[in-house]
């Protein structure tokens, strides 16, 4: 089936239409060449950043050619397998033939996610999912500005149509997984915490503002956003003496790397001490990780569902902006009460 295509992308001429130049003189600016007037030159590239022009990594002629609809995906880092579960959730909705999922990696600091979101957008994708996404909203709006945006995991505001966000509850979360623990008797709990530079902090947020409702003192403790990262914290925790009788972990992964560090000095989960993941990724429901499900693969589904009626109907009925969905406590075999 032909899927109509919504023309968004600015080409070279409608620049040369705007500014009153020739296509070839727009071309060779943008080329880069030095042969040309400073007032031609500021001219254009004004023109270009005004009117959202977005250079194309690929043949021009697949620009208005596709038999398909190309999603751009740019994932925090395929290591977390939250990611690919949302990864999966999103293939579910927009397969194919009528989609064609492009996937990249971006990574943890702002500057390395802006540099792949420009690279995602030279694709000329019909519209991109972040997941993960840890750059800033000043270059996510430069970069995607005529593109429809589904944010996942964070909710993204930019003054414009078309910007969507799916996400968990992450404070809510945090506010379970404290409450759960202090029922079990805990009152020294810490917090492995996801870096402080990252815009993910409903978690820890969560925790702190439970810990002091019960007038406990919060034990936050920065950690790499790695299994490693986990591991090398607390075995420096455990050379300190410094553990408390429970962990919560920020995300699945930093729970098993302190899991790792755990076993390697013999104490026994949970007998010895309590953990807690967040994210209920297969691997750690495999483990026995009492977790959180923050229902990745649901939360793509969703962003699937919102991109399919954006591009099949751009002036379709009112679509909601954000999406959150209520964690849920999934309790495996890591916590007990803490022993005397």
């Amino acid at each position: 089936m032909s899927i109509p295509r919504q023309r968004r992308y600015v080409t070279q001429a409608d620049i040369a239409e705007k500014a009153g130049v020739s296509r070839a003189l727009v071309s060779q600016i943008l080329r880069g060449s030095t042969r040309v007037s400073e007032k031609n030159r500021k001219l254009i590239l004004d023109t270009a950043a005004e009117m959202g022009y977005v250079g194309s990594a690929v043949a021009t002629s697949l620009a208005g050619n596709r038999p398909y609809r190309m999603i751009g995906l740019l994932l925090q880092t395929y290591m977390n397998p939250l990611f690919i579960d949302i990864w999966d959730g999103l293939a579910d909705v927009l397969g194919r033939p009528d989609y064609q999922i492009l996937a990249m990696q971006g990574g943890l600091e702002a500057q390395a996610e802006d540099l792949a979101l420009q690279s995602l957008v030279s694709f000329m994708p019909d519209a991109i999912v972040l997941a993960g996404y840890s750059g800033s909203t000043d270059a996510l709006g430069a970069a995607a500005k005529n593109i429809p945006v589904v944010s996942v995991t964070r909710q993204v505001n930019l003054p414009r149509e078309h910007t969507y966000s799916v996400l968990g509850d992450d404070y809510y979360g945090g506010c379970l997984v404290t409450e759960y623990l202090q029922e079990k008797g805990h009152t020294r709990i810490g917090h492995l915490r996801l870096p402080s530079g990252l815009p993910y902090d409903g978690r820890s947020s969560g925790y702190e503002d439970t810990m002091k409702k019960a007038g406990l003192s919060p034990l936050l403790i920065d950690t790499p956003l790695s299994q490693e990262g986990a591991h090398e914290v607390v075995a420096q925790l455990l050379e300190n003496d410094q553990l408390p009788t429970a962990l919560f972990c920020a995300n699945d992964l930093l729970a098993l790397g302190a899991l790792d560090a755990l076993r390697e000095k013999s104490l026994r989960v949970p007998q010895d001490i309590s953990l807690v993941g967040y994210d209920a990724t297969e691997v750690a429901l495999r483990c026995g990780l009492t977790t959180v499900d923050q229902y990745g693969r649901e939360q793509g589904e969703r962003a699937g569902r919102i991109l399919a009626k954006v591009l099949s109907h751009p002036n379709a009925g009112r679509i909601a902006r954000v999406e959150t969905l209520q964690p849920v406590l999934v309790k495996g075999k890591t916590v007990t009460a803490p022993h005397s």
